[in-house]
């Protein structure tokens, strides 16, 4: 006798082990009564419900027939006696029939894996696997449910959108298959991404997979037969024999491609990291891994995916309980986008939807036919004084016994009301058997109901669902117990029940005030009610610290600290390619379009209540995140991945900072990688204005003196400058860069980027914008600008000194920028309504080009005028949006050149400007604010808005040294399908600029 008590209660989680391990150290009767024989035929029908895939029925007839204990050929046991199986799992601890360990054997190479490994080996594996889903680490896989169900839940809102019949026993099969690959081998299998493509179905190594678990039912089939009759029909499909292939380059690619990236860079506790250490000490061979990686990966999906899909089946044949189940997942889950990302949440705060999960588990066992055991060289005796013979082969059938009358009330009932706290303390736990029991229970069984509690509260919370099946759905017994054909289901959005429409009543609420007048008690509210949302536009806003920490960046820490923030930054490879190969790895058409872009701007921030993507798992996916989407995350799982040290460094630098919770890390600003030819640069700049608008920044832009004014963001204009201009610039080392509005300073870094030596002055109207263009700088290398602070609509400017925040004497703008050889700008351009407060608040300083729009360009073209008089060659820069871009814009150009001053003047718009209308309701926001655009732009007498960009160069005189009449040019970019002449990813508009500014002599 084996009780092994002491490693069942170390090695397993199931709640009722005490009351198990005392049950089995009882004393055992004497012999009462034998398993009932039956008659030969039996046997024969036992084989043909096998192959039919119907055996788990048979069983339960024969039960029901011939009681808890039947004995066919003298050899073949089933018991649904509890008493005789408490005894025989725990008492006995009887090893596997040696005909399921054959079947384990050849689905899972020679070794079986753990399944198929006799006790002493299996204490082993055991020991060895546990920790790979250990309670601590399946309670912090959330993020990792999220990240795998992300493309799960697209494909159900695509089907509720085109009213598409999902058989979703399949898209559960991938959605499981998808999260076992990401937990325990580092990677999905992108087998969701395919349905939402609507690529074909399965992948080879899915196919593989069922022709494995198929041959290995064939193979315990042929163990019930006579050995001459074995050996005669027993054979290798050649289908098998490709299955194996398969699977094996399978397993070895995951090998090889974790063993490339090395054990610094994979933290993770996952089941490849485990058994990759176990096999270079020696306890394991590669082949053991590999079957132990199959047996996971297996026994991971198939059975939740199944169980899921009968559980779906199951409430939506009852629209009460659907009901009841969405007001739970909607009481823990506030917004539509929510997901379960704590444990306690999956532990205790889904009472109903965990009996539920119980009540399928019973009704719908994923392994109906149930385990076998095999009884050694003697008799035993189990139970009540059951007698079981030497060498018989036991079967424990799941389903017959878990549908016994003797312990279940109305069995035939679904009925997730047994499972009641009450009731279920006076039921014996043994009779759930789905996840087995005694020391070789199921070790993933915490695991899969995790992931099921995850992803159906989610699915509830999201969606209403019809089952189009009108009875319930026939089941086949394979390795595991399927729908035989499916089921199929529609969806509904719950997108629209009644709290969205308050919840976003709240967000524009929230909006709409300063941090002056309650804005951030306004912001709180929106995460109690959504704490799902983690876009740093609501956190900023509702964070009471957040006005001191945007005054940390580009006064936090020294050249020193800042530089290894960028070291790091460096070092996981955040730069445009490696993000485009990130996201875009499955779509060569997309990573084409994207890599086309200077920066990642095809990338949108998060905008306040917005869904968060799922967790990163990486540094790189999160620093995209947290820098490029602008969205928090948590900080437990950010100190994980970049580590303690940059976590430090991003608060003394001032690009992020822990929530004053500690739950989250909320980024402050931008970091975008820009590429400059063979370089990346990066550019910390503010977050977009949708986010700063209820910070003490956003309140106070309107502000020009204000000295913490915003710092105007990475767009698509000033992107296209760099691209259509400034990276084909070749200067040289006397050549003085002059940015004027710098903002980050992005279009002068990347010109001084290209030259060694070439001096840069950066003209801005607030100092905050002075101190990032200098920590922008530093970041990157050129030597440091000269930083000018003032108005260039006014007469004067002043030197500005970072270092101590000192502002020098006023200096007319001639003396400032006398050496000047180059000039770029991307200037306020809006043509605002400055009589509405509203609008012109939400604009603010960095946009507005005052009435008409062309307040600032025209003392820009002033400015440049004078300052660059007289130098040959010397080149002006715009990128802007042109008011009315025809012959009176040309005029208006040419008065503020100034008359006596001969140049060369090029201007790009699109070739289909925008009309009043159209460009009134684009910068509107609502229909009662386009008309007070509308109206502004007809008293301007603006017709048509086009983006676009200015070139201006100064020309010699004649050679009599007369002045020339200034030479204006304007072209028209053709219409693409790429979009506007500023979108980063239009190839074709930056080979049109290119052709003619070449020929003009602006480039070279």
């Amino acid at each position: 006798m084996n009780k092994n008590s002491d490693l069942y209660v170390a090695d397993t989680s199931a709640m009722w082990n005490e009351t198990l391990v005392a049950a089995a150290a009882t004393e055992k009767p004497t012999p009462k009564r034998r398993p009932k024989p039956l008659p030969f035929v039996s046997g024969i029908k036992y084989l043909l419900e096998v192959a039919r895939g119907t055996v788990h029925k048979y069983q339960y007839r024969l039960a029901k027939e011939h009681g808890d204990a039947f004995i066919i050929w003298n050899k073949y046991v089933t018991i649904t006696n509890a008493d005789a199986i408490r005894d025989i799992l725990y008492v006995y601890n009887l090893e596997k029939s040696p005909d399921a360990n054959n079947a384990f054997k050849v689905m899972f190479f020679p070794t079986g894996g753990i399944l198929g490994a006799p006790w002493k080996e299996w204490v082993q594996q055991r020991r060895m696997t546990a920790p790979a889903l250990s309670e601590n680490v399946v309670g912090a896989l959330a993020p990792k449910f999220e990240e795998a169900a992300q493309p799960f839940f697209e494909i159900l809102e695509q089907a509720a959108k085109t009213k598409e019949v999902l058989e979703m026993d399949y898209v559960f099969t991938c959605l499981t298959m998808d999260t076992i690959g990401l937990i325990l081998l580092g990677r999905t299998f992108g087998l969701l991404e395919r349905i939402r493509d609507k690529q074909s179905k399965k992948v080879p190594f899915q196919e593989a997979l069922d022709i494995m678990a198929q041959h290995a039912v064939d193979e315990a089939v042929y163990g019930f037969l006579p050995p001459w009759l074995n050996k005669t029909i027993r054979k290798t499909p050649e289908k098998v024999l490709w299955a194996k292939k398969i699977l094996n380059l399978f397993l070895d690619d995951c090998i090889e491609q974790r063993l490339s990236i090395g054990a610094d860079s994979q933290k993770d506790t996952n089941l490849l990291n485990i058994l990759l250490e176990a096999e270079q000490e020696g306890i394991i061979t590669r082949e053991e891994l590999k079957a132990q990686l199959l047996v996971f990966v297996f026994a991971g999906y198939d059975t939740t995916a199944h169980t899921l899909s009968f559980m779906l089946y199951e409430v939506a044949s009852n629209p009460d309980l659907q009901k009841e189940l969405f007001l739970e997942a909607k009481e823990v889950l506030p917004s539509f986008s929510s997901f379960p990302r704590e444990q306690k949440v999956l532990s205790d705060g889904l009472p109903l939807l965990d009996r539920v999960w119980l009540e399928t588990l019973r009704y719908h066992p994923a392994t109906a036919s149930g385990a076998t055991r095999v009884v050694g060289e003697d008799p035993i005796i189990v139970g009540d004084g059951l007698e079981l013979p030497a060498k018989c082969f036991i079967t424990i059938p799941f389903y017959a016994f878990q549908r016994n009358p003797a312990y279940w009330e109305n069995p035939e009932t679904f009925d997730p009301s047994r499972w009641e706290p009450g009731k279920m303390k006076v039921r014996d736990p043994i009779t759930l058997m789905t996840f087995s029991a005694g020391p070789r229970n199921c070790l993933g069984a915490r695991l899969a109901r995790a992931e099921a509690l995850s992803v159906m509260a989610t699915l509830l919370r999201r969606f209403n669902f019809t089952c189009l099946e009108t009875s319930e759905p026939e089941t086949f017994q394979s390795l595991t117990t399927r729908p035989r054909d499916g089921i199929r289901f529609t969806f509904q959005s719950n997108v629209s029940d009644e709290d969205e429409p308050l919840l976003k009543s709240l967000y524009a609420k929230a909006r709409s005030l300063t941090i002056d007048n309650n804005s951030v008690t306004l912001f709180q509210e929106c995460l109690k009610r959504n704490p799902t949302d983690r876009t740093a536009a609501t956190w900023i806003a509702a964070e009471t610290a957040s006005p001191k920490r945007h005054d940390v960046l580009g006064r936090g820490g020294d050249l020193l600290q800042r530089r290894k923030l960028i070291d790091y930054l460096k070092s996981i490879d955040f730069n445009n390619s490696s993000i485009v190969g990130l996201l875009f790895s499955k779509n060569h058409a997309q990573a084409t379009k994207a890599r086309a872009s200077s920066a990642p701007l095809y990338l949108q921030p998060l905008r306040p209540g917005m869904p968060p993507p799922a967790p990163p798992c990486d540094p790189l996916s999160a620093c995209i995140q947290l820098f490029v989407l602008a969205c928090c995350l948590p900080l437990d799982l950010s100190i994980h991945l970049f580590g303690k040290q940059v976590i430090d460094l991003m608060q003394i630098v001032g690009v992020a900072f822990p929530s004053s919770d500690g739950s989250l890390l909320i980024p402050y600003c931008h970091i975008t990688p820009v590429s400059v030819r063979d370089k990346t640069l990066y550019v910390a700049t503010d977050l977009h204005p949708t986010v700063l608008l209820s910070t003490t920044i956003g309140s106070q832009i309107h502000d020009s003196t204000d000295d913490n004014g915003a710092v105007m963001y990475i767009s698509p204009d000033s992107i296209g400058l760099v691209d259509h201009w400034c990276s084909l610039q070749k200067p040289v080392g006397d050549d003085v860069i002059v940015d004027v509005g710098c903002g980050s300073g992005i279009q002068a870094l990347c010109i001084a980027s290209l030259a060694a030596g070439a001096k840069v002055k950066c003209i801005d109207i607030n100092k905050r914008a002075l101190r990032i263009t200098q920590l922008n700088f530093e970041w990157n290398g050129p030597d440091a600008p000269n930083l000018i602070q003032g108005d260039i609509m006014t007469t004067y400017g002043h030197r500005f000194f970072p270092e101590n925040e000192h502002v020098g004497e006023e200096t007319p703008w001639k003396e400032l920028l006398g050496e000047a050889t180059m000039m770029v700008s991307n200037p306020p351009f809006l043509p605002v309504p400055v009589n509405d407060l509203a609008i012109s608040k939400r604009h603010g300083w960095f946009s507005s080009g005052g009435s008409s729009g062309e307040e600032f360009l025209e003392s820009l073209v002033k400015l440049a005028s004078t300052a660059l008089d007289g130098k040959k060659d010397s080149t002006v820069a715009i990128v802007s949006e042109f008011m009315n871009p025809g012959n009176d814009f040309a005029i208006r150009v040419a008065q503020w050149w100034g008359q006596g001053r001969p140049g060369r003047v090029l201007l790009f718009t699109n070739q289909v400007p925008l009309d009043a209308e159209s460009y009134a309701s684009r910068r509107a926001s609502g229909t009662a604010e386009a008309w007070t655009w509308k109206k502004h732009l007809d008293s301007q007498g603006i017709q048509d808005v086009s983006p676009g960009f200015l070139f201006l160069k100064q020309s010699p005189l004649n050679s009599n040294n007369q002045s020339t009449q200034i030479e204006f040019s304007h072209y028209l970019v053709p219409k693409t399908e790429s979009g506007s002449i500023w979108t980063p990813t239009n190839l074709a508009s930056r080979q049109f600029t290119k052709r003619l500014l070449t020929i003009a002599g602006f480039i070279e």
